[in-house]
This record gives structure tokens, C-alpha cells and sequence, in this order.
């Protein structure tokens, strides 16, 4: 039967089982108008075409299924139909979102089931059920492949989850681009719901290309506030040591251990690396050096009045810097170049106008702030192209090839959160702490090393497309190898010019370590070239057997409680060489005296006080320590510059609540260079290159020992849910 119009159709009525229906319907245009009209007003549904692009509604059906049902009564029957509905994202939608809460429940349980995760089960105890030493039972074998350690949390307040992540992929890249050569380390946090802690490993391959070697996670403790600031040395040299244990040994009984790396400012991870690997070399990141110089500006030049005048001070000395880290590459070069610009802020300071006066004030401010990067040769060579020029001839690697920053790290760091875990997420919320543990081992290492496969592959194919191979052989080429790197590349590539810009801006202080929620915009494209840190690597076999250690025989991680903890960091004012990296908000109960400004003026019993004699200057020769490590002057220094840093913030508080007359009760703390901070008042001596200077000779020395095995835990504790995150509402699923 056919029908010209929508009127003419008869209407359906009940029968012993047979439905009449029109089989074709023939309509006029104004008659298939008013069918979609209605259809897409009082049902929202639409009948696609034949090109699905063209579809714009909530739903639309794609399929049809009739079957017949029998009613309660025999002669009764029914028809019913079976639609698939296909939801495509129309912008008509009134109810504003596309699938109901119940539905929304339904797809994601169905997903987690794929994944093999019990939604019904604590994320405590599927991970338990996963990694536990007695009869594991994890959904995918690469779990148990990748898992080095793990420890579930006690009910103690100082308890941890700890696990520790290296697929076998990464680990054979360890071997081959980590294994006495260059480690980089990093931590963020803010990755999943619960309260953890992910410091990552990387190493750097033959194409400078970054790849993620290891994944250490781990819980903050109950008592902290201050979730991102939660660790210690003594946490990072356990979690460091159970790795080189897991990494086992290869056939030449090497174990497995690193010449060169390169960190942030933070004291805590370079002393954790010195102790775990005595022999490595430790390099300060380039940009976090600069980024607490631009501090140290902004603060000790806040004497001069804002205007012209501060601006060429700036200027002048963001030139100085960029000249000691680019060109200056000797150790009496720098104290030489040091000692010139000293003696040009001394000058100033002769002079009787008041603007020249302030500049000079602020000026020797700030290069009494210099003195302690470079006072001492190894804190120096850290920072500067000399100890990067040696370490690149010690690892005989090109000039120019290892990275001056940790870009690589801090990109990856960035992509993690962003790119391999966004479709992940339900409704922006952070995933859950076993969701985020399995698709991290089962998708995004494996999709990681598949991209640099694809990418090496094809960076190989147009190579050879462009390029063919010499008829016979011909003589060496007068043009550099395409391995040689200028050794200043990396601050050409980001442009002087902008670079003094950026030391120059008179904005806020900045943070040292910017965690990786920050990253993207506190550097700028304007100051640095985030390496991609995606790089392709060969199918690697290591050429020697790798002997691991068994999980079970890997000690507890126990919390000890010493003076390494630093709940909060300094604020920006009270730092001398802006070493500590993490900043937290600062509770003016847990400390009363941080509201003191640097800058206020001080008592004037203190600046009344005699100045004291000075000390001797400090020899760089390296024979009051141990040789085997010269990374741990420095790393010493920098102890004992943030514990003057704490001593300057209790001398000021004591100062203002103490009589005048008990300031002299106070004397013997007070050495030469607190009595400058407390004034404001400084001088700072030229440098001195001590008699019979000469650069450290590094040995090897064997590793810490290793703590007691632990102690199995009876029961679970829940992961603690991170503040920061908004309530969402969960649709059922946890």
C-alpha cells in the first residue's frame, strides 16, 4: 500500500497478532517538513540521510527491530520494538547533556570491567589484590612485570603506599642510555584523587630525546598539610636504592648505577642521589638557577625606586648573569668577572646623588646574594658550562649534547596529566589510584614507546629519501658533524633579548620548583624550548643478562622523623640562594615570626652592634671532604645556607619581641653575613681563589647498605581523597 500524505495513513488497531502498517510511504515535501518537524519536536528523534555529517539532533535512530509479545490473555498480542539510538552531540538539546545519570553509570562500570577493575572494591584493595607478595591475582601480566616494589599503607600517621614502576621495556632502556650516563629527576603531584606523590626518572637517548625510565609513587602522611612538599632524603635515598637493587646486575656483576644528573635546586633529591650513587656528578637545571637569580633580583633591588633607574640596574646585571652562564667556563674567569662587577657597585656608592647611592645599596644586595654560587668551585661547576663541559668529556659524548635544563622532564610531566590521561577522566575528575596505575603500565608505556617507534621509523624513511648513499669513498668534509652542538645553543636558541626581558621583569617572584600543574605557564615559550622529550628507540636486547632481585626480598620503607622533613618551604624573601623548591601556604601559627619583612628597618641596638671579624674564606680544593664525590661540597652548602635562612627568620622574630636591652643576648648567634640580611647593610668581599687551587678528581665508592625486611601488614588503610579537587557527583561509580 502506498500514501501520498500523512492524513490518509489509517490508523493501527489490535488484532490476533498482525499489525497493518504501511509498507512505503510516498510524502510531499511540505509533507516530510512536517514529519521531521515533529519528529524532532515532540520526540526528538531524527531519521538520518545518507550522509551522517548532515545529522544534527540528540538521537537518531540507526536500527529497528520488531518482535511480538504475548499479552496476559492469550488473544491479546503486542508488538514491540527494538531502536538503537546513536547519540551524536547535537547542539538542540534542551536537557543540555546527552545520556541520563543512570546511563552514564552504566558505561562507565562497563568500561572498568574491560579494564578488569571491581568498582565494588576499594582502590586499596584492588592494588593489594594486584601486587601483593602471596598469590597475586592482577587482571593483565604486565603488572606484575612492571612492578619493582610495592608496600601498602599501615595505619600508622607516618605510614606510606609506596610502589615503585619500571616495565621491562624501560628498564632495557635504562640499561642502555642510563646505566653510567645521565639520569634526570623530577617529581609532581596532583595525578589521581588520592593524596600521592609521582617522581619520575629519565634518561636521555642518542637522538637527545627524552624516555621515562621509572615511576617511583607515594602517599603523603596524614599529619601533612602541605601534600607536594611531603618527602625527605632519607624517603628518596630508600626509594632510589630499591630500584638500583631491582635493577639487578648483568653478567659482568655491574650493578646498575649513573655518572651524571641533572635536578632542580631541591637539596632533598641531589642528597638522596649522592648517597645512593656516590660517584655521580650533580648538575643544578639551568632555568631553575635563573629563575631564583630573577628573584634575587626582584627582591634586593626593591630599594631602588621603580622607574628607569631600577630598570637599567636590571638590565645591567641580567647581562652579567647571562655572561656567567654562557661564557664563562673557568673557575678564576668567574671570580675575575665577579670581582669587576663588585667593584662597579662600590663605586656607585661614592657618589652623592641618592638614586646612584640606592642603586649601589641594592646592587651589592644582590651580589652578596651571588657570593655563595660562587665562593665555592664544585657549588659553581654545577650550575656553570664548566661542569657541563665535563661531564660531556667524561661521558665522551659530543660537545654540546647533554641538555642544559629539564625540559624533557618537566614536558613529559605535562603530557601525562594532559594528553594520556585526559580520556580517562570522568567529568574532568582525577582518575582513581588503581585506574591510574593499571592504564599507566598498559597503555600509556606501552602507546609512549609505539609513538617513538612510529616517529624514529618515519624520521629514518625521509632520511633516506633525501639522501643516497656515495658511489666510493670520499674524503673527510670540511663542514662540522651534525652530532657537534654550539655550547651556548641552548641560550641562543632562546634569544638573549628575551631572556633579559625576562630577567628584568619586575613582576611577583616566581617559584623554584614550578610542579607540573603550573609548568606550561610559568616558563613561557619566551624563555626557554620545552623539548618534546618523544623520542624513538630501537628493539633493544641488553648484551648482558640482567640478573633482578625478587620482590619479597626488598626492605619495608620505614618514615623516620629528623631534621630533613620541611613541612613548609621559605618564603621567597627569606631565601638566600633560593634552594628549597616547594612552596606551600604558610600557617602564621606553626610559624609567628614570618610575617617580619626582610626590608623593615631594623633595631637599633642591632645596628649599633660592632661588626664582627669575618671569617676565613671557604678553600675549593676539596681536601676537607671526601673525594670520592664532588657533588657533596656543594650539596653541603646548600644545607647550610637554608639553615641560615631559618636562623635569619628566628633572629628577626626574637628581635622584635625582646627589650632593647636583651639584644646582646643575641650577639653570639649572629655572624657576618646574618648581621648584613638583618640590616640590610651589605658588603661583600671580593673572592679569592685559594692557594693550589685545582678541580676535584671524582673516585667510585660502594653503595649505602640497606634496612631490615619488613613486616607484612593484616589490614588496609583507605587512600586519603586530595583537597584541592571539588566534590563531583559520581553517578555510582567510586
Amino acid at each position: 500500500m502506498q500514501y501520498s500524505n500523512l492524513d490518509d495513513i489509517p490508523a493501527l488497531w489490535k488484532s490476533s497478532g498482525k499489525v497493518t502498517i504501511p509498507t512505503k510511504l510516498l510524502l510531499s515535501d511540505e509533507a516530510v517538513t512536517a514529519l521531521r518537524l515533529h519528529l524532532d519536536t515532540e520526540q526528538r528523534l531524527h531519521i538520518p540521510d545518507e550522509i551522517p555529517r548532515d545529522v544534527r539532533s540528540k538521537y537518531s535512530i540507526r536500527n529497528t527491530d520488531q518482535k511480538v509479545v504475548k499479552g496476559k490473555k492469550s488473544s491479546t498480542t503486542f508488538i514491540r520494538c527494538t531502536r538503537l539510538y546513536q547519540c551524536l552531540c547535537g547542539t538542540d538539546s534542551e536537557a543540555d547533556k546527552m545520556l541520563l545519570d543512570h546511563e552514564t553509570s552504566s558505561l562507565y562500570r562497563t568500561l572498568h570491567a574491560e579494564f578488569g577493575i571491581k568498582q565494588r572494591s576499594a582502590a586499596e584493595q584492588n592494588l593489594d589484590l594486584w601486587f601483593r607478595a602471596n598469590n597475586p591475582q592482577p587482571p593483565h601480566a604486565e603488572l606484575t612485570d612492571a612492578c619493582l616494589f610495592y608496600q601498602p599503607c599501615g595505619d600508622g600517621p607516618d605510614d606510606r603506599f609506596i610502589i615503585i614502576l619500571s616495565t621491562p621495556q624501560q628498564r632495557d632502556v635504562a640499561w642502555q642510555h642510563g646505566h653510567n650516563k645521565l639520569l634526570l629527576l623530577d617529581g609532581t603531584f596532583g595525578i589521581n584523587s588520592a593524596r600521592l606523590l609521582l617522581f619520575i626518572g629519565m634518561v636521555i637517548d642518542e637522538d637527545r630525546k627524552g624516555i621515562p625510565i621509572v615511576f617511583f609513587h607515594f602517599t603523603t602522611r596524614k599529619v601533612t598539610q602541605a601534600a607536594h612538599a611531603d618527602y625527605n632524603t632519607n624517603l628518596l635515598q630508600d626509594l632510589l636504592q630499591k630500584w638500583k637493587l631491582a635493577m639487578g646486575t648483568n653478567d659482568k656483576g655491574e650493578a646498575f648505577n649513573i655518572h651524571i644528573a641533572l635536578t632542580d635546586n631541591d637539596q632533598r633529591k641531589r642528597r638522596a642521589l649522592a648517597e645512593v650513587f656516590p660517584s655521580a656528578r650533580l648538575l643544578l637545571c639551568r632555568f631553575h638557577v635563573s629563575q631564583a637569580w630573577r628573584n634575587g633580583l626582584n627582591r634586593k633591588l626593591r630599594v631602588i625606586p621603580r622607574g628607569d633607574e631600577r630598570q637599567q640596574t636590571q638590565r645591567m646585571l641580567a647581562t652579567f648573569l647571562f655572561k656567567l652562564l654562557k661564557d664563562v667556563d673557568k673557575f678564576e674567569d668567574a671570580v675575575a668577572v665577579f670581582n669587576a662587577q663588585l667593584v662597579q657597585f662600590q663605586e656607585l656608592g661614592n657618589n652623592q646623588d641618592a638614586i646612584l647611592q640606592k642603586k649601589s645599596q641594592g646592587g651589592l644586595a644582590f651580589m652578596a646574594y651571588l657570593h655563595s654560587y660562587i665562593k665555592i668551585s664544585d657549588f659553581w661547576r654545577s650550575w656553570s658550562p664548566a661542569g657541563f663541559l665535563e661531564a660531556e668529556k667524561f661521558l665522551k659524548v659530543p660537545h654540546g649534547f647533554l641538555p642544559h635544563m629539564t625540559n624533557h622532564l618537566e614536558s613529559f610531566n605535562h603530557r601525562i596529566k594532559s594528553k594520556y590521561f585526559s580520556s580517562y577522566q570522568h567529568s574532568g575528575r582525577l582518575p582513581r589510584i588503581d585506574v591510574w596505575v593499571l592504564v599507566l603500565v598498559t597503555k600509556v608505556v606501552p602507546n609512549f614507546f609505539q609513538e617513538l617507534h612510529a616517529k624514529r621509523a618515519k624520521a629514518k624513511y625521509m632520511l633516506e629519501m633525501r639522501t643516497t648513499a656515495p658511489p666510493c669513498p670520499c674524503p673527510p668534509s670540511n663542514y662540522p658533524d651534525s652530532n657537534s652542538f654550539d655550547a651556548a645553543e641552548d641560550l641562543d636558541a632562546l634569544g638573549e633579548v628575551e631572556w633579559m626581558e625576562e630577567m628584568c621583569d619586575d613582576g611577583v617572584d616566581e617559584g623554584i620548583d614550578t610542579e607540573d600543574d603550573e609548568f606550561d605557564g610559568q616558563l613561557g615559550t619566551s624563555h626557554l624550548v620545552i623539548a618534546s622529550g618523544e623520542a624513538q628507540i630501537e628493539p633493544f636486547t641488553p648484551p648482558h643478562s640482567v640478573n633482578t632481585v625478587s620482590l619479597v626480598e626488598l626492605p619495608r620503607i620505614q618514615a623516620a622523623d629528623d631534621a630533613s622533613w620541611q613541612e613548609f618551604a621559605l618564603e621567597d624573601e627569606a631565601i638566600l640562594v633560593d634552594l628549597p623548591i616547594s612552596k606551600a601556604p604558610l600557617d602564621t601559627d606553626d610559624a609567628p615570626f614570618l610575617w617580619l619583612s626582610p626590608l623593615s628597618t631594623p633595631p637599633s641596638s642591632l645596628l649599633s652592634l660592632p661588626p664582627l671579624a669575618a671569617s676565613p674564606p671557604l678553600s675549593s680544593s676539596g681536601k676537607h671532604h671526601s673525594e670520592s664525590n664532588s657533588s657533596k661540597p656543594a650539596i653541603a652548602i646548600q644545607n647550610v645556607l637554608s639553615a641560615e635562612d631559618d636562623l635569619v627568620k628566628a633572629l628577626r622574630y626574637a628581635l622584635s619581641v625582646c627589650d632593647d636591652k636583651d639584644h646582646h643576648l643575641l650577639d653570639h648567634h649572629i655572624s657576618p653575613s646574618i648581621r648584613e640580611q638583618l640590616s640590610g647593610n651589605y658588603n661583600p668581599l671580593p673572592l679569592v681563589l685559594p692557594e693550589g687551587f685545582s678541580h676535584d678528581q671524582e673516585n667510585h665508592a660502594s653503595s649505602p647498605s640497606v634496612p631490615s625486611p619488613p613486616k607484612r601488614l593484616r589490614c588496609l588503610v583507605g587512600f586519603e581523597h586530595q583537597k584541592k579537587e571539588r566534590c563531583h557527583e559520581s553517578h555510582g561509580i567510586r
